[in-house]
Order: structure tokens, then sequence, then C-alpha cells
């Protein structure tokens, strides 16, 4: 894991919105908490970056209630990349991906 973020901090030392939502996620997995914030806090400043990429951080961090927040969000926004999240071969959303269908249910029928 501490290869990856090594990698991972280049890629966000070059671009922070294209790098922070996987080093933050590797920061909590890894046990860096304050380093998954710190990144999350940074996300934060930037209003055009999709909501689903702080969803990414707060999943790492195991907390669903923001997760699930930040996913509304992005449903809500209609971000294109959010459908990719049902997709099975989306590890990373495995252990939610029934609660995330059915928030896109939810936000299909409201459409």
């Amino acid at each position: 894991m501490a290869e990856a973020i090594q990698l991972l901090e280049g890629v966000y030392d070059a671009s922070k919105s294209f790098g922070g939502a996987p080093l933050g996620y590797a920061y909590a997995r890894s046990g860096r908490r304050a380093d998954a914030l710190r990144v999350l806090d940074e996300m934060s400043k930037d209003a055009a970056l999709p909501a689903q990429e702080k969803a990414i951080v707060f999943l790492g961090l195991d907390d669903k209630e923001r997760t699930f927040l930040m996913l509304q969000q992005a449903c809500d926004d209609h971000h294109a990349t959010f459908p990719f999240c049902l997709h099975r071969t989306s590890v990373r959303w495995a252990p939610l991906r029934t609660q995330i269908r059915r928030l896109a249910q939810c936000a299909h029928m409201a459409l």
C-alpha cells in the first residue's frame, strides 16, 4: 500500500482534482485518517469537483452516511460517471452496491 500511496501522491501533486479521491481513499484504507481528512478538506474547496469524488474518500473512511449523501448529490447533479458505481467490476463499491442501486432507482423516479 505504501508504494501505491507514493504513486498517488505524485498524481495528486500534478492534479488535485484527478488524484484527490484515490489518494484520500488509499490514506483512509491504510489507517491514515488525518491525511484522508486533509485531502477531503482540500477537495471541498473545489466547487467543480463531482460529489462522487468525495464519496470515494468517505467510503474509504467507512463513513456510510456521508458516502450516501455525496452519492445522492452526484445523482441529483446528474453527473455522468455516477452509473459506473453500479457496474459489477467496480470492486470499490461492492459492499454498498445494493444501497447504491436503490439510490439510483429513487433518483430515476424523481426525474
